[in-house]
């Protein structure tokens, strides 16, 4: 028990020195399965340190890109069991997706059944190329608006 009064009172002393930054660390006094909870300054587990503007346009980048991907998917979704047209949800998502899917909508015929459902392959094909070019632009937004002297490390030249 004074082990548990002892942790916890250099915890206490910790938080108060450091409010709000927090860091696990395993400790050798105690199971493996338990971790210390420990309040430390700057460091790369730092959750309170502000997103860097080169992470915050990748993830705007990635949200935009599976929103459109999302409805996408919708769409083939609902060429496959022939939706009605006449609902104000399906004419809402071929609206959206019309835009979308446009450059791709002949190179691939897409079969169609006796039923009107509609594989739309060509659908399929612009998720891949949306999927490629969202990688493609995180890349660039990262390599664009990376700080310098980041996190990554650049290898040594072979004169020095």
């Amino acid at each position: 028990m004074a082990v548990d009064r002892a942790f916890c009172d250099r915890c206490m002393a910790m938080r108060r020195a450091n409010p709000g930054k927090i860091v696990r660390v395993q400790t050798e006094s105690r199971p493996a399965d338990v971790a210390e909870l420990a309040f430390a300054g700057a460091v790369d587990g730092d959750v309170s340190a502000p997103r860097s503007s080169a992470a915050w346009a990748a993830h705007l980048v990635y949200y935009l890109f599976a929103l459109a991907e999302i409805l996408i998917a919708l769409r083939v979704l609902l060429k496959l069991i022939a939706a009605s047209q006449e609902s104000g949800f399906t004419r809402f998502i071929y609206a959206v997706t019309g835009p979308l899917t446009a450059p791709f909508r002949n190179i691939v015929a897409s079969p169609t059944a006796r039923n009107g459902s509609t594989l739309e392959i060509s659908s399929f094909l612009g998720i891949v190329v949306y999927l490629l070019a969202c990688w493609l632009l995180v890349r660039l937004v990262r390599l664009v608006l990376a700080r310098p002297g980041g996190s990554r490390q650049t290898p040594p030249l072979l004169d020095e």
